[in-house]
């Protein structure tokens, strides 16, 4: 494996699905910060508990990330580690490298500097982690008991997500498909 230039890693995080609302000019800010990093097969990248500090993107390769909630696959093009960045939460998953993996890494600091001078990525970022996974309208329970669907707060931009060939890559990160459910005629929010 190749060192990449900053226009390959732009090109490979332009088709990850977490920066699927970024433009190209935010994705190649992202590029800026990503440092590329390889693992061999059965090489640890993080452990439960450890603290959360960098996000990934799966260049080649394949990692399983198993938790209290099982385990599953992350491959090409798929994210992993950024629900816990976010959440300020410590690492939740051990993920293993299955394969040769190359990835591109952001440090969590130098994301947050990034988002700090950059509302639009947040926007942007936001408009991804908030949108069902699945892409259905979520699920609203009225008081009544009757079911009702209400469409997403939010348009989707003007391109089409990517399509991705990896085996989650229904799924952000861990993040499954997100579904409301409001009792007694009270709010969600």
């Amino acid at each position: 494996m190749s060192k990449l230039t900053r226009i390959e890693m732009v090109v490979h995080l332009q088709s990850v699905e977490l920066f699927a609302y970024c433009s190209a000019e935010q994705v190649v800010r992202m590029a800026s910060i990503a440092r590329q990093q390889r693992y061999v097969p059965g090489e640890r990248i993080y452990s439960i508990d450890e603290p959360a500090e960098r996000l990934y993107c799966i260049v080649r390769g394949g990692v399983e990330l198993e938790g209290l909630d099982g385990q599953r696959r992350v491959e090409s093009t798929g994210t992993f580690g950024a629900r816990e960045i976010l959440s300020d939460h410590p690492r939740a998953e051990r993920a293993t490298a299955l394969e040769a993996c190359e990835m591109l890494e952001i440090d969590s600091d130098d994301l947050f500097d990034l988002l700090s001078n950059n509302i639009e990525i947040v926007k942007a970022l936001f408009r991804r982690l908030l949108r069902p996974s699945d892409g259905q309208p979520n699920h609203v329970q009225s008081n009544n008991g009757r079911s009702s669907h209400q469409a997403p707060d939010h348009q989707a931009p003007n391109h089409q997500a990517p399509n991705h060939q990896a085996t989650s890559s229904a799924h952000l990160d861990d993040q499954a498909p997100m579904r409301s459910t409001v009792q007694g005629g009270g709010s969600t929010e």
